[in-house]
């Protein structure tokens, strides 16, 4: 019976896991480019989008936010922006809540107090 439940317990063990970095990246990239803009701003290029956990962060939950650079345009209109997603990960869901985004051009000196405080 013990060989049963130890077995049991290591094979439900890696369905249990959160969610990688890269499965939270991805997600998040792909809710950037259909989401976090109006829909007649298209999103051009993301980059630099990384996962950074906060202290609740653990191997079977993940919390923390999704920092990333986003290329956009509108008509004739350029932009670069910087994006922060904060992101929860439990039971195999991944919520992503609604981003702060700046554009460095206006918003330079708020983004420089926040960005390090939620992109570490």
């Amino acid at each position: 019976m013990r060989t049963l439940i130890l077995l049991g317990t290591l094979l439900a063990a890696p369905c249990v896991m959160a969610a990688t970095d890269a499965e939270i990246v991805n997600a998040v990239k792909q809710r950037a480019e259909s989401g976090f803009f109006p829909k007649d701003v298209k999103v051009v290029s993301l980059k630099e989008v990384n996962f950074f956990p906060d202290d609740r962060d653990t191997v079977y939950a993940r919390f923390g936010n999704v920092c990333g650079k986003a290329e956009v345009t509108k008509g004739d209109n350029k932009a670069s922006l910087v994006f922060i997603a904060p992101v929860v990960e439990k039971a195999s869901q991944i919520s992503i809540d609604d981003p702060t985004i700046y554009d460095l051009t206006k918003q330079g000196e708020i983004a420089e107090k926040d960005i390090p405080n939620r992109c570490k």
